[in-house]
């Protein structure tokens, strides 16, 4: 039951922290390419 937890709560932080950096990409990706455009 214990590994059972365990398991679970591993594979749901992973995932968490998937979601947190597809968000962050999202977020980060248009500035990106706002200053590609930019300089040039």
């Amino acid at each position: 039951m214990l590994l059972v937890k365990m398991f679970d709560y591993n594979t749901l932080e992973k995932v968490y922290f998937f979601y947190f950096l597809l968000e962050l990409f999202q977020e980060i990706l248009p500035d990106i390419i706002t200053i590609k455009e930019k300089k040039i």
